[in-house]
């Protein structure tokens, strides 16, 4: 991990981001402290995961709270019917 002060960061901004978008992690220190660390976001195109989300959802809630679905809870407390 590179590590920058915060007065490097201040002036080289751009070079900063353009090491971060490549992956790279920064450390941002103040008097040789650490302070902060810069990251890369996630990708904004990468899909989640969700192909288990109904699967592990059924486990942690195996039956309806009460007979009642939350679709219908939902609905009762909107007058839908």
């Amino acid at each position: 991990m590179k590590s920058f002060n915060v007065r490097r960061v201040q002036r080289h901004l751009a070079a900063v981001l353009a090491a971060v978008e490549a992956g790279e992690a920064i450390e941002v220190r103040r008097r040789g402290r650490p302070v902060a660390r810069i990251i890369p976001a996630p990708s904004a195109a990468a899909p989640s995961d969700w192909s288990r989300a109904e699967q592990r959802l059924q486990e942690v809630y195996p039956s309806p709270v009460g007979g009642i679905t939350a679709a219908q809870t939902t609905a009762d407390g909107r007058g839908e019917r």
